[in-house]
């Protein structure tokens, strides 16, 4: 049996090595070679070691679970476009969503975890294992998710990081520690209408990435923890009520430490948070300092600390002037560290808002990865 799993062990790694060559060296990156190497790896792993035909218990009754949880999903998701707002689906159906998106997503789900399927349930529990197949599976979905210019810069390699990476290695933990006693089709179902909602559906709701990041994270997360709450509770024949109870006790901060960072980042609520970029502040403001601004804030006075816009950047500074020209107001601002005044004249409608709180040097990596 070791003699399997050292083969097996060897055929992961020499799959980890080859994407991970491609992805430092050739960038070859297409959602097409993610499908044609997971159809050739499905094949040649049910070739040489064979297909695992292992009973799901409660498979029907996890299946049903998964389809109430996408059902809650996409009501609470459509609540929240009425906060965020709904956009028109451009590929809606068109010919190059068909042969670009929905034909090869759907594939490729499918043949991904038939293949985890096959491979968890070819090997024992023993971790290092676990890790070499859990990265497999994480450098396969990179495969079709990154391109040259998401690494181009310490900017774009944050916002990759951030946005991509890391909700699709959180993806796959939880994917490959439940499928073992979900089954593949669980998975495949909610993953394949998580993934093609967006080229199915005429209109969908429209966040920012920031939110888009966090819902790619957690919602399989969340999934997969209804699907093992589901087990535990049947296989021990527990409450389901207390059951739940201690488990929202057991999770409560980490959720409200998601949602503080939801309300902060996403920008349509009350407060926002940026992060100072540069010296122009001290000592009012510090390079890395998070700032919070109200964002609902109207009686703005000479020496208030405001956030603006000019063109694409994010200007801090403070309000040294304030003049009125009928029903027009002037704003004139100034960095408490340069010489002069700000170049521009701040209308209204250029205020992101006020700033009420700052938090030292807690945003420092994030000017660090902008800087090239």
């Amino acid at each position: 049996m070791e003699m399997k799993y050292n083969k097996i062990m060897f055929f992961i790694a020499v799959l980890i090595i080859a994407l991970s060559l491609n992805l430092v060296f050739f960038h070859f990156f297409s959602i097409h070679l993610m499908l044609l190497f997971s159809m050739f790896s499905f094949a040649f792993f049910n070739y040489y070691f064979g297909i695992k035909k292992v009973k799901v218990k409660y498979e029907m009754e996890i299946i049903f679970e998964t389809i109430k949880y996408i059902i809650t999903f996409f009501i609470v998701y459509y609540l929240i476009g009425l906060i965020v707002g709904i956009s028109v689906t451009g590929n809606y159906y068109t010919v190059y969503s068909l042969r670009q998106r929905i034909v090869p997503f759907f594939m490729y789900i499918i043949f991904r975890e038939l293949l985890r399927w096959n491979v968890f349930n070819s090997i024992d529990d023993n971790k290092i294992r676990t890790f070499l197949c859990c990265t497999f599976f994480i450098l396969l979905d990179l495969t079709g998710s990154v391109t040259g210019s998401d690494l181009y810069s310490k900017s774009t390699t944050l916002k990759y990081i951030t946005m991509t990476l890391v909700p699709i290695i959180s993806k796959n933990i939880v994917y490959s520690h439940i499928i073992k006693d979900s089954g593949y089709k669980p998975i495949v179902l909610f993953e394949i209408i998580f993934t093609l909602y967006p080229y199915v559906l005429p209109f969908v709701p429209n966040p920012n990435q920031y939110i888009i990041s966090i819902i790619n994270m957690i919602v399989p997360v969340l999934l997969v923890f209804r699907i093992e709450s589901f087990l535990e509770i049947t296989n021990k024949g527990l409450n389901r009520n207390e059951y739940y109870r201690k488990k929202v006790s057991d999770f409560f901060v980490p959720t409200v430490l998601i949602l503080i960072f939801a309300y902060l980042f996403s920008g349509y609520f009350k407060y926002y948070a940026i992060v100072v970029a540069s010296e122009s502040m001290k000592p009012s403001l510090n390079k890395g300092d998070l700032i919070v601004i109200d964002q609902k804030c109207h009686d703005l006075a000479k020496s208030d600390i405001i956030a603006y816009k000019k063109g694409t950047k994010i200007i801090i500074h403070r309000i040294n002037k304030i003049e009125k020209d009928g029903s027009v107001i002037n704003y004139y601002t100034k960095g408490d560290n340069n010489k002069k005044n700000d170049d521009i004249t701040v209308k209204d409608d250029m205020i992101l808002g006020k700033v009420k709180l700052k938090i030292p040097y807690v945003g420092y990596p994030t000017v660090w990865f902008n800087n090239k």
